[in-house]
C-alpha cells in the first residue's frame, strides 16, 4: 500500500510539472511565456501595537493582555495605521527651504521641457544641468541651516 501510495504522488508530481507552461527568458515563441518584473509586495503596518509581552501568537500580545480583544476588528477601528505619528510636526525652516527650492527648480525644468524651440539634445542638458544646479542649492541650503543654528 505504501509503494502504491509513493508511485501515486509521484507521478502527481510529475504530471503537475509537465503540465506548467515554460518559461525561455526573451527569447518568445509559441508556447512560451515572457518572463517579466517580479510582482511588487506592499507590507502593511498592522493596527495594534506590541507591548513587548507576546507570546509568539503574531500578535504581540499574550493571552487576555490584548487591549481591544472586545473589538470586532480586533484592533481599535479608531487607530489609522497610515496616519503620520508626528504629532507635532511643524516643518522645520530647512525643510521649507528645500521645498521652495524643490517647487522653483521643477517649475523651470517643466518650462524647458515645454520650450519647443530646443532640440531634444539641448532640452535633456539643461535639465540635467537644472538637476544639478537645484542638487547644489539644496545642499548651500543644509550648510546654512546647520551655521545658523
Amino acid at each position: 500500500m505504501k509503494k502504491m501510495m509513493l508511485v501515486f504522488a509521484v507521478l502527481c508530481i510529475s504530471i503537475a510539472t509537465i503540465a506548467q507552461p515554460k518559461i525561455r527568458g526573451n527569447a518568445g515563441g509559441i508556447g512560451t511565456i515572457r518572463q517579466s518584473q517580479p510582482a511588487r509586495v506592499i507590507v502593511v503596518q498592522p493596527g495594534f501595537r506590541s507591548n513587548g509581552l507576546g507570546m509568539g501568537l503574531g500578535y504581540g500580545y499574550g493571552f487576555g493582555l490584548n487591549p481591544y480583544r472586545f473589538s470586532p476588528f480586533g484592533y481599535s477601528p479608531f487607530d489609522n495605521p497610515y496616519q503620520n505619528r508626528n504629532y507635532n510636526s511643524m516643518p522645520t525652516a530647512l525643510e521649507l527651504d528645500i521645498e521652495e527650492i524643490r517647487n522653483d527648480y521643477n517649475q523651470k525644468m517643466d518650462g524647458v521641457k515645454a520650450d519647443e524651440l530646443l532640440s531634444r539634445k539641448e532640452r535633456r542638458q539643461q535639465i540635467k544641468a537644472l538637476k544639478h544646479e537645484r542638487e547644489d542649492e539644496i545642499i548651500d541650503a543644509k550648510r546654512r541651516y546647520i551655521r545658523t543654528r
